[in-house]
């Protein structure tokens, strides 16, 4: 009677072995899958973004270059500008900021919600959008502020090409037209 009283303790030990390994192997994998989850959202987080940049190029060309087109003969009184450049909008450091020189006062604005047209806001991993217009062309910039964004810009730059986006550093540039 002894001996199958030990059995039965040697056997309720195997199995609380078994149970423990379990828990630990469930914990492991658990944990595996937590980090497969997070490491998928930053994915999704990257390519959601890249798609607003990306968006938001093609939106801010039509903008500028639709300026010029509809008001051909607006001059934005920048010297440094290309002459025939000057119909569009003047340098300015803030692209929400930018003005159509041949559009009627009060009409002028190109991304304050006329028309229903304004910029998606972008999250804190970006800053503003830049423009400038020069004697080297309109170009738009963006600045990255966290690695994830950086990744953002270089996968937007990517998609435009390089005839047409660069990242150099944190931050990215399109050309809206070149001479």
């Amino acid at each position: 009677m002894v001996h199958a009283h030990r059995r039965r303790r040697g056997q309720q030990g195997f199995i609380a072995a078994y149970l423990i390994a379990a828990i630990g192997l469930f914990t492991v994998v658990a944990y595996a899958m937590s980090q497969m989850y997070d490491a998928n959202a930053e994915a999704r987080w990257i390519k959601q973004q890249t798609d607003v940049l990306y968006e938001q190029t093609q939106l801010i060309r039509k903008q500028i270059i639709g300026c010029g087109t509809k008001y051909p003969d607006g001059n934005n009184g920048d010297l440094t500008a290309i002459e025939d450049y000057r119909k569009y909008p003047r340098t300015w450091a803030d692209l929400a900021y930018v003005e159509c020189p041949g559009a009627p006062t009060g009409q002028q604005g190109l991304f304050v919600g006329k028309d229903g047209v304004f910029l998606k806001q972008l999250p804190a991993d970006f800053g503003g959008w830049s423009y400038l217009n020069n004697g080297f062309g309109i170009r738009v910039s963006l600045r990255a502020g966290t690695p994830r964004g950086l990744q953002a810009l270089t996968r937007t730059a990517e998609r435009l090409g390089p005839n047409e986006a660069s990242r150099s550093g944190d931050v990215f540039t399109f050309i809206v037209a070149n001479p």
